[in-house]
């Protein structure tokens, strides 16, 4: 969609839902990464989504996620649009992704 329109606000709208637990329940985790982040931007592997500065790297929940191939996954990628160009390569993670060769039981937005 156009700039402007709301497709961010509305990422963040069905985030707070979900987590609220009023739609999407058939989703046992949801996740947003927000592509406008480098560090989102530089992931080569499923696991560095799960890393974050104050945290450390949430490891047994990436295998988790990878285990089951996605199954239970909600992932929303805010910002595609705005991708650079190099990063819509069949290499990339996120193209990985949203063809299926990574986590094909998730679903993609």
């Amino acid at each position: 969609g156009a700039p402007g329109i709301g497709k961010s606000t509305f990422s963040w709208k069905l985030c707070r839902k979900w987590g609220k637990g009023k739609i999407l329940q058939q989703y046992q985790l949801l996740v947003m990464l927000r592509l406008r982040d480098n560090r989102v931007r530089r992931a080569t592997d499923i696991v560095h989504f799960f890393r974050h500065p104050d945290m450390g790297t949430q490891e047994a929940a990436a295998k988790e996620i990878v285990r089951r191939r996605g199954k239970g996954l909600l992932l929303l990628l805010e910002g595609f649009d705005e991708l650079p160009a190099d990063l819509h390569s069949e290499r990339s993670l996120f193209m990985r992704i949203i063809t299926g060769l990574e986590l094909p039981e998730a679903t993609v937005v």
